[in-house]
């Protein structure tokens, strides 16, 4: 004879299990955005998450590295970029990332206003399989002669692109 009480709170335990499993997943899922803004001294950098642009002439892709950047009036901004390609290490391999490309970004604000930088750049060939690109700003702000201190490294997310 089947014990129908057992197997109702079975059912019952198996049920509210699903739904905080359903509701943990839904939360981390929606925990981190995409892109994340950093704030200094009256400007707002935000890098945005790689994108595939086209292929060039050699058929070889060409990614697009944007970065927004948003000031009060008065405002100087040296920005520090970086392009990356990701790999993981681990304790017995030390494997760490691959630098694509390093460059500085100045933009005068005489007006409160919001521009979007952009670089586009072809996609390196570093490792066998799809390249895991990110990018990292970080910054300074001039006003009135006085320079901010500079911010920590900003990353987005990686997005792999295969090679080809």
């Amino acid at each position: 004879m089947i014990n129908t009480t057992a197997v109702s709170k079975a059912r019952r335990a198996a049920a509210v299990g699903a739904v905080l499993f359903t509701a943990a997943a839904s939360v981390g899922l929606t925990a981190a955005p995409a892109e994340a803004a950093t704030e200094r001294a009256g400007c707002t950098v935000t890098p945005y998450v790689p994108e595939h642009l086209r292929h060039n002439t050699a058929g070889e892709k060409v990614i697009r590295y944007r970065v927004k950047v948003a000031c009060d009036a008065d405002r100087t901004v040296v920005i520090r970029w970086q392009g990356v390609e990701e790999d993981w290490s681990t304790w017995w391999n030390k494997d760490p990332d691959d630098g694509h490309f390093s460059i500085t970004r100045s933009r005068t604000f005489g007006s409160e206003g919001t521009r979007t930088l952009v670089y586009d750049k072809q996609l390196p060939d570093t490792e066998s399989g799809s390249e895991e690109m990110y990018q990292k700003v970080r910054f300074v702000v001039t006003s009135n002669g006085v320079e901010s201190e500079s911010t920590s490294w900003e990353r987005t997310p990686y997005r792999s692109f295969r090679n080809g």
